[in-house]
């Protein structure tokens, strides 16, 4: 601080840096700050319509399985078909006569074909096969696993191989074109699994009091047992199925028959399909990612990160939980979009809301089914961005730093000349010098100041004298002092000396003077002798020449004033130098402009501002026109739905009819139609694509001119430096 108030260049020198490096550090902060807050702003409006669309894609998906369970199990094929299957298997044992031997030969040969495929982890196969009834031994021994195929159904002679003879041509068809990965129905009262298009160790059991009564299907077919409701779905979430070893999820509804629920059908769902679903990573970058989570807080899909997490899967993995806040959230029934700590333990912006997989039926006892939807990406990469803008802040300041400390020395160089010569010129005037004069370096202010010193000097110099003709004046004062002293005694044979001195014009107005009052003296004896009135004539003349000694002798003391108020006009030298406080006045007018370019640098912030709201309203309607994409892809399920209904009941009509099943052209013009509203919603939904480009193309410009005004910005620092 010492150095800095030493001098006034120092002072000159840190204000100057200071007032540059106010609008350098504001100008940066603001950069920073205003483009973190649009990248987390752009970021959050991106995630959460992409999360918006997975959520609808998802609801769409469960949405359709729905109506397809409804309307399978609403057919009068597969009514037909479950009516069938019961009665086969009610008479079963009366048309196999079956011996005991018989069936311990076909336990047997079941071991072996157990023993060619994988079964249930965990239970032996003497365990798995001790469980089977007879019925199911044998028809576990023709339709399990490899047994599957019509030629093995051909060898079975029973009412239940025909049955199976004539519906499983029909029903894997539809598993197939919907992509189901099983379709089994139970009959109600039993709970036994009667019919599968793929047949495990739980084909012909009983999921009402068998081993699998507590998983999720056996739970769903016991309730949809209950239910008399026609359009009923319950849902049984993923879970790992013990038969298969796999991991699947259930939709169910009853098949009611006169008016009772006689079975219930059962759609097995793939994972994959909500993979295809999730697993779609357009504008997530390299950590952005979509998962569903359970209420148990595990995934319902694979996540995008499973080899970094060191797991084969996060379905239902225990190992990988998402406990966050993002999902309790949505389980609290709440959405939203901010920054939180992500399952994996690193910092993220998260989008999440609740999604209903089944609404539920309060009238049939049924509850809704609800999912965390969470679309999310690491905040590294959401403020990446940000370090190009640093790198670039840094390099502005780095090259604003080296202007602030090289402009200064030029600036206070060109005007500490000036104040150097001026102060030069002041201390040898106070050492004595008087002659002494500044040099004008310049045509500023200061050079105006230093000629302004300058001309003073001169104008006083002319009045101040040296000692010697100080005190010579002085002597010529006291010896015209003394003569005309002698002169007022009455002694006027006296003349004053006359010198080249203020006292000159004194002694020659003295001499005068003498030389009259001789005159008038010898005019006084001349006229004694004529009239006494010319006697006080000659007295009054002698008052009047007595006034008139008094008069000279005050201008001899008003000649000592005059070289008194030279004395006091040697001091008001010091007194003028008080013009050297312009200089401060110069440093704060350069301040004031240094404000100013601060003020212009906010009005360009004030410009990045709008045009990053601009931006954040454009993704707005991006998310807006996503819905409209939404909304015509509900249109298409809905279509497509309708395609399928009438696709299945018109393969299940030829394929009970046969040849006369050529008479169904009008379901064949039908679905012609319907598939014509398909193609004209898909063109609706490329000019949807279209206008969302063009608004993300709006966007990325809008972004562009943000980047030029932080441009501006940084220019109008360096402006400000240059002032």
């Amino acid at each position: 601080m010492g150095f800095i108030t030493g001098k006034i260049r120092n002072k000159i020198l840190f204000t100057l840096l200071v007032v540059a490096l106010i609008p350098v550090l504001l100008l940066g902060s603001a950069i920073l700050f205003s483009s973190k807050k649009a990248l987390t702003q752009q970021a959050s409006d991106q995630l959460e319509a992409i999360r918006q669309v997975k959520s609808q894609q998802l609801k769409t998906y469960f949405s359709n399985v729905q109506d397809q369970v409804v309307t399978f199990s609403e057919n009068p094929m597969v009514q037909e078909a479950t009516v069938g299957f019961r009665q086969a298997l009610a008479t079963l044992d009366a048309e196999t006569e079956l011996s005991e031997e018989n069936i311990g030969d076909l336990r047997e040969e079941l071991k072996s074909i157990y023993g060619q495929n994988d079964v249930v982890e965990g239970k032996s196969v003497d365990e798995l096969i001790g469980q089977l009834d007879d019925k199911a031994v044998y028809l576990q021994s023709y339709y399990y696993q490899n047994a599957t195929d019509d030629e093995a159904a051909k060898t079975d002679n029973s009412s239940y191989g025909d049955h199976h003879k004539k519906y499983h041509s029909v029903i894997p068809e539809f598993a197939n074109r919907f992509d189901y990965e099983n379709v089994l129905l139970f009959d109600a009262k039993t709970g036994r699994l009667i019919y599968a298009v793929d047949k495990n160790v739980d084909f012909i059991t009983s999921l009402t009091n068998g081993s699998s009564a507590k998983s999720s299907l056996g739970r769903i077919v016991q309730k949809t047992a209950e239910i008399k409701q026609d359009d009923a779905v319950t849902f049984g979430d993923f879970s790992t199925y013990t038969p298969s070893s796999t991991v699947a999820a259930f939709v169910a509804s009853p098949v009611i028959v006169d008016g009772v629920t006689s079975a219930v059908a059962v759609l097995q769902l793939p994972i994959d399909a909500i993979n295809t679903i999730m697993n779609d990573h357009t504008g997530l970058g390299e950590t952005g990612e979509n998962y569903v989570v359970g209420f148990d807080r595990r995934f319902r899909n694979d996540s995008r990160f499973v080899k970094t997490l060191g797991v084969d899967s996060t379905v239902l993995n225990s190992d990988v939980k998402v406990n966050t806040s993002a999902t309790k959230a949505a389980f609290d029934g709440e959405s939203g979009t901010q920054i939180i700590e992500g399952f994996q333990g690193t910092r993220v912006l998260s989008s999440w809301a609740p999604i209903t997989v089944l609404a539920g039926n309060q009238a049939s006892g049924i509850k809704p089914v609800t999912w965390a939807a969470v679309t999310e990406m690491q905040l590294s990469e959401v403020q990446s961005p940000l370090k190009t803008i640093g790198a670039n802040a840094i390099w502005f300041g780095l090259g604003g730093g080296v202007i602030v400390l090289l402009l200064p020395f030029v600036v206070a160089r060109s005007f500490l000349k000036q104040t150097n010569a001026i102060t030069n010129m002041l201390q040898n005037i106070g050492m004595g010098d008087l002659d002494a004069r500044a040099e004008v370096l310049s045509n500023d202010e200061l050079g105006r100041v230093a000629e302004a010193l300058n001309a003073m000097c001169d104008n006083t110099l002319s009045l101040i004298q040296s000692k010697d003709e100080r005190d010579r004046i002085e002597e010529a004062v006291k010896q015209l002092k003394s003569e005309v002293a002698a002169i007022a005694s009455g002694d006027l044979t006296v003349e004053a000396e006359v010198e080249d001195s203020l006292t000159g014009a004194i002694a020659d107005s003295v001499n005068d003077m003498v030389a009259q009052l001789r005159g008038i003296v010898r005019n006084v004896q001349e006229a004694t002798y004529h009239v006494s009135s010319s006697a006080n004539e000659i007295h009054s003349r002698t008052q009047e020449v007595s006034i008139d000694s008094e008069a000279q002798s005050t201008q001899i003391l008003d000649t000592s004033g005059a070289i008194e108020s030279m004395a006091n006009s040697v001091h008001s030298i010091s007194a003028n130098t008080s013009q050297s406080a312009a200089v401060a006045q110069t440093a704060r007018d350069r301040a004031a402009k240094g404000a100013t370019a601060v003020q212009d640098t906010i009005d360009g912030m004030t410009r990045i501002r709008d045009q990053v709201q601009d931006s954040s309203k454009r993704i707005k309607r991006l998310g807006e026109t996503s819905q409209e994409v939404g909304e015509i892809v509900q249109l298409i399920g809905d279509i497509a739905d309708r395609t399928s209904i009438l696709a299945l009941n018109a393969s299940i009509q030829a394929a009970m009819a046969g040849e006369a099943g050529q008479g169904f052209a009008v379901v064949a013009e039908e679905v012609e139609r319907l598939a014509e509203h398909s193609n004209d919603a898909t063109k609706q939904i490329e000019t949807l694509i279209k206008a969302i480009q063009n608004d993300t193309a709006e966007a990325i410009s809008a972004m562009e001119a943000s980047t030029k005004e932080v441009v501006e910005g940084s220019k109008l620092a360096s402006i400000c430096d240059r002032r």
